[in-house]
């Protein structure tokens, strides 16, 4: 199991690389520097982002307001294999795996620090000193959960996008 908003996908595609990269291009927008207003949902284009020759970096285009907030960033190589094409995917937030894990940190002992002090002092701790923790296990619950929806999107579109299939990773990462 993952704990943190992070996935590494390796898939395999029958198409040349070249035929891999037309097939995203066709299906990617190219990132604007400023969008104003709500997404145009009846564009054709799924995602935005950049496609290059040796890989792409995109991202899905919500369908509501505040889903832009978490639509994983999909960043992949696109390479020619023994046996086909290997696109490998790294799925995240747009912030990176390390800028989580330290947000996370510090949240998780700035909640600490009540119950702490109060321990310290040696006064019992009541129910009022878990607070803050629940609520960042409350908020870290919904973080992932969202992570988990939209990259499972992400990761069905991009199959059948690119004509592949998953490859198992060995690794558990």
């Amino acid at each position: 199991m993952n704990y943190f908003p992070f996935e590494r996908i390796t898939y395999t595609s029958k198409l040349d690389p070249e035929e891999v990269i037309q097939k995203m291009a066709e299906q990617v927008e190219p990132a604007q520097f400023m969008e104003f207003g709500t997404p145009d949902i009846t564009k054709p284009c799924p995602y935005k982002g950049e496609v290059t020759a040796q890989g792409f970096d995109i991202k899905r285009i919500p369908n509501n307001r505040g889903g832009e907030l978490f639509a994983p960033r999909a960043s992949g190589i696109v390479e020619k294999g023994i046996r086909g094409t290997i696109i490998e995917v790294e799925l995240s937030y747009n912030r990176s795996p390390r800028q989580i894990r330290i947000f996370l940190s510090i949240a998780f002992l700035a909640c600490l620090y009540p119950m702490l002090s109060t321990w310290i002092q040696h006064q019992p701790i009541s129910g009022e000193d878990y607070t803050p923790l629940v609520l960042l296990f409350i908020l870290y619950l919904f973080y992932m959960l969202n992570f988990s929806t939209e990259s499972k999107k992400v990761k069905q579109d991009l199959a059948v996008m690119l004509e592949s299939e998953v490859v198992p990773n060995e690794t558990g990462v």
